[in-house]
């Protein structure tokens, strides 16, 4: 009988966390959109204000050719149903 109990506890417990869940990830999701969009372009006006200067440039020159492969990868939109 204590088993069974606790599986009532446990459902009680995990039943309104998962709907919580539900209802706040669909925001998270979306932040996490518009922050993988809003990003690229602020380093991209970062990097433009680091090449007025010649020590910005020294240091872009230097990231440059620290890249890797995977600094260019593209993703899709992850509110796109599967």
């Amino acid at each position: 009988m204590g088993d069974n109990n606790q599986k009532r506890l446990d459902l009680r417990i995990t039943t309104p966390l998962l709907v919580s869940l539900s209802l706040v990830a669909p925001d998270v999701v979306d932040q996490v959109y518009h922050l993988s969009q809003q990003l690229p372009q602020a380093v991209q006006r970062l990097e433009a204000y680091f090449a007025q200067y010649e020590g910005g440039r020294e240091i872009l020159a230097q990231k440059g050719s620290s890249t890797n492969s995977k600094s260019n990868i593209k993703y899709g939109d992850p509110r796109r149903k599967l």
